[in-house]
Formats: structure tokens, C-alpha cells, sequence
């Protein structure tokens, strides 16, 4: 069994790095897995002994992890998300891949596979089934609301004494997450900084952002993924309206779902619950 991770760094059109860690087998199957807000690469390794003959790329987002920020100026959307993905599959050669997606990774995912399905073989989904949106009657106001806090502006990263106070604060903020589990997504997210430690994560990525879909869009797309999908519905997970889940399930063309145990992280807290029926999707053989 491979579980060694190593360390990556793929270079965009403009020059802009993602860094990630690549684990399984060279000669697997490729996948890019793709992780939540504010997480790193980082939170895919305890799914590393299931991942063993995948050919994965974890990948930071951008102003995640070890990849470097937007530009000056520009915009955290979710969009640009999307672009970045197949940037990445570009550079790296892979003319089709999976994507292996955890919340906002998960929207991303299946953005992807709807922009582009003929490049998609396989979408796993952990704790997610799209992006937010906003309703078209919604948008006055919620623009409003975003625009006055962007004109507030952006607080810089808080300096914490010690790692363990970082991880507290952690803990404090998401949603239930096993200490362990927040221990290893600070040792990616975590730089020294004078007496103490910050968080490396861009600033900006904690406003709102000015790009939402309405929910027609997403829908939209989801009508446009061909690949089969697998999502893993935890127990305690993110709460989203169940007319939602059901109407966004059945425009997908092939759908499965494994309800399991525990919360968001599920991934990370209990990742001998996710392994075995992850393992078996992305490497399942059958004609498409």
C-alpha cells in the first residue's frame, strides 16, 4: 500500500503557482481533489491508505495552503474556482480525470464536470452538492450587504501565541472537528510570525464575495454532468433545505449516495468510513 505524500507545484498561464500534494500511484487513475474553505491540501492525507492506487493530486486552492494569492485587485469567485481546476488538469496533462470534492471543493467539482463533461470521469462528493445562491429577488440587497463590508476593507491575520492556540481558535469557528483533524490542516495552514504563529490563508478570502448564482444557473450546469457521481451525505453535516438536495439530485444523470456516520470533516475525523466506498468509485472499471 503507497501512502506517501509529496510535495507539488503546477504553474498557471500567467505565472500564478498552485502547490498541492500528490499521493497513490503514478499509474492510476487521475484525480484532483479539490478541499473545503479555508482548509488546505492537507485535509485529503487520512484518505491517503484508501486513495493508494489513484493517481491524486490534492490540490490548495488559490490563497490556500502553500498556492499563492490572487493578484492585486482581483476577486475571490467562485467561477474563478472553476478555471483554476482545469488550469491545473491543463498543465498537468490530463485530458480526463475524477474529481474528488469536500464542500466548497464539491461545488467546484461539480461545476467542473458540468462545464466540461466530456473531460470528467468520475465526481465524489463529500458534504456537498453545489454552490450557495442567491435568488434573483435577493440580489439588491444581498450586493448592498457585500459591498459595505468590501468598503470596510480586510483585517490582516491574527497573531496567536503558540499552534495550539491557532488550532482553539480553530475549533471554536467550524463546524465539529476532531483536534486531531484541525492539528493537521494548521500544519499546512500555519506560518511563524513574530512571537507567534498566523494564519497563511489570503485575508480576502474571508469577504463576501460579488459573484453568486441563482439557483436556475446551478441547476443549469447540473443538467450538463454526465459522469457518475457519489456523495457522502454525513449525519451531522452542512444543513441544506432537503427540496434543495432532492431537486439538484435528480438532474444528475447517475447519482449515489452513502449516508454515514459523524460530522463535515468526516473525511478526516473517520476516514475509515469514507475509504472503502471512495476507493471503489474512483477505480470501478464499467463502461460508461
Amino acid at each position: 500500500m503507497n501512502t506517501e505524500v509529496m510535495e507539488v507545484s503546477v504553474v498557471l498561464p500567467g505565472g500564478r503557482s498552485v502547490a498541492g500534494l500528490r499521493m497513490g500511484s503514478t499509474s492510476g487513475v487521475p484525480v484532483l481533489a479539490l478541499h473545503g474553505w479555508l482548509d488546505n491540501a492537507m485535509s485529503f492525507v487520512p484518505l491517503a491508505p484508501w486513495l493508494d492506487s489513484a493517481n491524486v493530486l490534492a490540490m490548495d486552492h488559490a490563497g490556500h495552503g502553500a498556492s499563492e494569492p490572487r493578484g492585486a485587485g482581483s476577486l475571490y469567485t467562485f467561477l474563478e474556482y472553476v478555471e483554476d481546476v482545469l488550469s491545473v488538469a491543463d498543465s498537468l496533462g490530463w485530458a480526463r480525470f475524477s474529481l474528488l470534492g469536500h464542500s466548497l471543493g464539491a461545488a467546484v467539482a461539480l461545476a467542473v464536470a458540468g462545464v466540461a463533461p466530456g473531460r470528467i470521469e468520475r465526481v465524489a462528493l463529500i458534504d456537498g452538492l453545489g454552490p450557495a445562491v442567491t435568488e434573483p429577488g435577493e440580489f439588491p440587497g444581498a450586493l448592498r450587504r457585500t459591498l459595505t463590508v468590501r468598503a470596510a476593507g480586510v483585517r490582516g491575520s491574527r497573531t496567536f501565541p503558540t499552534v495550539a492556540a491557532a488550532v482553539d481558535r480553530m475549533l471554536e469557528v467550524r463546524t465539529p472537528l476532531a483536534r486531531s483533524s484541525a492539528e493537521l490542516i494548521a500544519s499546512r495552514g500555519l506560518c511563524t510570525r513574530d512571537a507567534g504563529v498566523a494564519f497563511v490563508h489570503d485575508p480576502r478570502l474571508h469577504l463576501p464575495s460579488l459573484q453568486r448564482l441563482t439557483e436556475d444557473q446551478v441547476c443549469a450546469l447540473l443538467a450538463e454532468v454526465t459522469a457518475p457521481v457519489l456523495l457522502f451525505r454525513p449525519q451531522h453535516g452542512w444543513p441544506v433545505p432537503h427540496e434543495v438536495v432532492a431537486r439538484r439530485m435528480g438532474l444528475l444523470a447517475m447519482v449515489s449516495v452513502v449516508e454515514v456516520p459523524g460530522g463535515h470533516h468526516v473525511h478526516m475525523d473517520a476516514p475509515e468510513v469514507v475509504g472503502p466506498p471512495l476507493r471503489a468509485f474512483l477505480t470501478a472499471t464499467e463502461a460508461r
